[in-house]
């Protein structure tokens, strides 16, 4: 059974534009968010979900700049899009954050991980009393198909 880190990440933001890849010390945000990611997460694949829109495609650049994943999916449908990517990637256990919150706290993401892969009967993981932007949540991809057979909107930016 694999598991993947997905990043949602698109270059839409309007207040800050394409603030994921700003650059800290040389390099884009989203790059030290995956170089944290290498270091701690216990993970078999860290995969950068975006949309097959034209703006999004520097992220392509920089998955394989990184030596990561890409996948390029719905532009707004993000459940559906993590959903594809899991199963284009083979992934069975997924724990995701949006990219513009780098600091995710990887001790709890990994302890979601093991949560999800020890107790069968769980579909969806969040460690609640972390502040947002350090938070991140788990769930089995069998689980998200369930949510998009019952979902009933295709703008599903925040899903969970």
């Amino acid at each position: 059974m694999k598991s993947g880190f997905l990043i949602t990440a698109r270059l839409k933001s309007t207040r800050l534009k394409k603030k994921i890849i700003k650059k800290i010390d040389k390099k884009p945000m989203i790059s030290h968010m995956v170089d944290r990611i290498k270091f701690f997460g216990k993970f078999d694949k860290i995969i950068i979900c975006t949309s097959d829109l034209n703006q999004d495609k520097e992220l392509v650049k920089i998955a394989k700049k990184n030596k990561i994943d890409i996948f390029c999916g719905h532009k707004d449908d993000v459940a559906k899009r993590l959903y594809d990517a899991a199963i284009f990637h083979k992934i069975d256990y997924i724990v995701n954050i949006p990219a513009d919150c780098p600091l995710v706290d990887l001790y709890h993401a990994n302890k979601i991980l093991n949560v999800l892969k020890t107790k069968k009967s769980l579909d969806l993981v969040r460690s609640y009393h972390l502040p947002i932007g350090i938070f991140s949540y788990g769930f089995k991809t069998k689980t998200m198909k369930k949510i998009l057979d019952i979902k009933n909107s295709a703008d599903t930016e925040v899903w969970y």
